[in-house]
């Protein structure tokens, strides 16, 4: 095994005295403390906290030995070292150790349905180890190949909320890459809730996902940067400052394919399709611990992306291409204060402030909204004895929606709505929001029950109403490996502001309400396998639907069911993966007098499969699998040739129900490998795998010829090669 030495010709004299080395971590430079030094006369010594050692060779000795656990033992041959200046050494990291021992867990869930995942778990086997994208993995969830929000037990994807800490923001995933909207660096863990959830959060009726970032202050700084071919670049730095009692964190990244792409597809006149994506984001992370608590800021710019021209009926342009382009885009400036005011109460004040805008420009309609405004989470906890805890909590928000609208009357329950035929209509509003929202939890043990009551009471100024909703988490302790647990609540969500709205919509619209119904066990089978069954009932009720006199009413409702499987072994040096299965039925209606029908959303079958297996210190090797149904669609029954237009219209029968047809089974497999490099005081790790691997492409919607007689199936993309660079310094 060979060390870096320092460059000194001198030879060590034992008699001239003591020999300095400086032990440190080869790939980050990190001193090394505790390590070992073992003499040829037996005795020992060890480094100091920097690394240091200091060593007097016994007379004659021609060489020693280091230890350290967790890195490759290393001989130090005497005549290498220098006597005039420090020798630094490096350490090689050893290879991962079959003992099995348990790396880390995650907390123990005390909600019924809520999973969480350490960032160091999430590198493992999230795409692009991106902790974001997590819970695209776990069961409860549902994929379009389209978009990448998820569905989450059947609920529509605006039905879920996306929370970094305490802040609210509209979305936590780029519109292409797999990438999260924060560097993966500054998160600490992943909290997934699919249902069944406490009272602290509000205004969502499907699930809930929270980045949670760090607050430790990390040993030294470090720069890392990404090269990722053809998707995009990135870097980011962190720096302890204040003689390392606080940290700064930097960070940015863009994409290039929409430099990338242009120059080729205008050689290429059969591409009926063009997509230009477009994502980027920087960011500003402080943190400042205390004897009793932190203080975190946190600071986004995110933009986000897609351009798309293909050959249609829609365009007005000499070249038959119509455009259509949509940006997104959110700021957020928040602080995270968090105080232990004694040895019973905990405090804990958010206020930030956001701005979020989306704009869609179809052909020659547009669409921009824009949301600009203030809010502040606050939460205090107190111990009432025991293990028991009282939560109590408010969120206050205030800000100005501003809606302008260039585009035909929509109508959401028409699945054959022809926007060509529809008149437009032009509104512009500006409508400033207020939203007040209280809740109180708790925590009750007795015995090996544990309950944990909860309600929120709240008032939006968009509905000018108010309501409150009860919701209740349990668990019982079954011995030692089993625990029974269950919840029920009711949630309430607003309508979207521009549903709201007098000309597009309709201002006496009602809250759309969810009740969430949860049983399950979860399996402790040893330290390294853990089971979890659920199974979930849920019924959402005044879902928002087409009028003809009010544009917009509340008479919709739907209710999704289903049975949810998670194996997990837990996180060793080695091995680390999970099985996440999901039997579900979705089922919606457009008002009371009808049947229910297959919901937009429902994908019956849900299979993910998800690995890591760590071969040696620089080799890692995993791959995520994907079995599922197809997404449902509206069938054809017929068509009519409209002169006005000069082309054919869809047409379903009245007896035909919506969402009655359904795309084949879809399938996929991901692979990858990870090489690292160690140099020194830095390493690089290049990542090599295949995305999409299926015996051909997969389909992802379908498409009717002109006249609606003949149904055709788009495919996605051929198995996609990638490498992907990563250097920390």
């Amino acid at each position: 095994m060979a060390a870096a030495l320092s460059a000194d010709p001198a030879i060590a004299d034992p008699e001239a005295g003591p020999i300095t080395l400086k032990v440190m971590a080869k790939g980050t430079g990190v001193p090394l403390r505790r390590v070992e030094a073992k003499l040829s006369d037996g005795s020992k010594l060890y480094s100091d906290k920097d690394g240091n050692l200091n060593i007097r060779v016994p007379s004659g000795a021609e060489r020693f030995e280091l230890y350290r656990s967790g890195f490759e033992p290393l001989t130090v041959q005497v005549k290498d070292l220098s006597v005039s200046q420090p020798n630094a050494i490096y350490l090689l990291p050893a290879a991962p150790s079959d003992s099995n021992e348990i790396v880390v867990r995650g907390e123990k869930p005390t909600e019924a349905s809520r999973k969480t995942v350490t960032t160091e778990e999430a590198v493992r086997v999230a795409p692009g180890r991106d902790p974001a994208q997590i819970p695209r993995l776990l069961p409860g969830v549902q994929v379009n190949n389209f978009r990448t929000d998820i569905v989450i037990r059947g609920s529509p994807p605006s039905g879920s909320l996306y929370v970094i800490d305490d802040f609210q923001v509209p979305f936590i995933f780029h519109s292409f890459g797999n990438i999260s909207v924060i560097p993966d660096q500054i998160v600490n863990d992943v909290a997934f809730s699919t249902g069944g959830f406490g009272p602290e959060r509000g205004n969502v009726t499907g699930g809930v996902v929270n980045l949670r970032t760090k607050s430790e202050i990390p040993e030294r700084a470090k720069t890392e940067f990404r090269v990722n071919i053809p998707i995009f670049s990135s870097i980011y730095h962190e720096q302890p400052v204040n003689d390392g009692k606080d940290y700064v964190a930097l960070s940015a990244r863009r994409s290039y394919l929409d430099v990338l792409l242009p120059p080729i597809l205008k050689r290429s006149k059969s591409m009926d399709l063009t997509v230009l994506p477009l994502f980027g984001d920087e960011h500003l992370f402080y943190v400042h611990p205390t004897e009793d608590g932190f203080v975190k800021v946190i600071g986004a710019h995110v933009y986000d992306g897609v351009k798309l021209a293909l050959n249609s009926d829609l365009s007005t342009t000499s070249d038959g291409r119509a455009k259509f382009d949509i940006q997104r885009s959110f700021e957020l400036l928040g602080v995270e204060w968090k105080k232990d005011l004694n040895t019973d109460w905990t405090m804990k004040i958010e206020p930030s402030l956001s701005h979020q805008q989306n704009s869609i420009d179809i052909v020659n309609n547009n669409i921009d909204i824009a949301v600009t405004g203030g809010a502040v989470y606050a939460e205090a906890s107190r111990k009432l004895g025991g293990k028991n805890r009282l939560y109590v909590g408010t969120e206050l928000t205030y800000g100005k929606a501003s809606v302008k609208v260039l585009a035909p009357q929509p109508n959401p329950s028409d699945p054959f709505y022809n926007p060509q035929s529809a008149p437009q209509k032009k509104v512009e509003r500006n409508t400033p929001y207020t939203s007040e929202s209280f809740w109180l939890g708790s925590e009750a043990w007795a015995g090996d029950l544990l309950l944990m009551p909860g309600i929120r009471a709240f008032r939006y100024s968009q509905l000018k109403t108010g309501g409150v909703d009860p919701r209740i988490n349990w668990r019982y302790q079954l011995g030692q490996m089993n625990s029974l647990k269950g919840a029920v609540g009711q949630y309430s969500q607003t309508p979207e502001f521009a549903e709201t709205d007098s000309s597009f919509g309709n201002p006496d619209l009602k809250f759309i309400r969810s009740r969430h119904y949860v049983l399950g066990v979860e399996t402790i089978w040893s330290d390294l396998w853990l089971s979890d069954v659920q199974a979930f009932y849920k019924t959402i009720e005044n879902t928002v639907q087409s009028n003809p006199k009010t544009n917009l009413d509340n008479s919709g409702d739907a209710f999704s069911t289903g049975l949810e499987l998670f194996v997990r072994r837990n996180l060793t040096e080695r091995l680390f993966g999970w099985l996440a299965y999901t039997y579900s039925i979705n089922k919606a209606r457009e008002n009371s007098g009808q049947k229910y029908h297959n919901s937009e959303y429902d994908q019956s079958h849900v299979l993910n499969i998800t690995g890591s297996y760590k071969a040696s210190a620089l080799w890692t090797f995993g791959g995520r699998g994907l079995l599922r149904s197809g997404n449902t669609f509206n069938g054809v029954d017929y068509s009519v040739y409209n002169v006005n237009l000069n082309q054919y219209e869809a047409r379903q029968s009245p007896l035909t129900p919506l969402y009655n047809k359904r795309e084949p089974l879809y399938y996929e497999l991901n692979l990858y490998a990870d090489r690292a490099v160690l140099f020194d005081t830095w390493k690089l790790t290049w990542r090599f795998g295949i995305e999409n691997l299926a015996l051909r492409p997969q389909v992802q919607g379908v498409n009717y010829n002109y006249d609606y007689s003949k149904l055709e199936y788009i495919r996605g993309a051929p198995p996609i090669p990638y490498i992907e660079l990563r250097g920390i310094l």
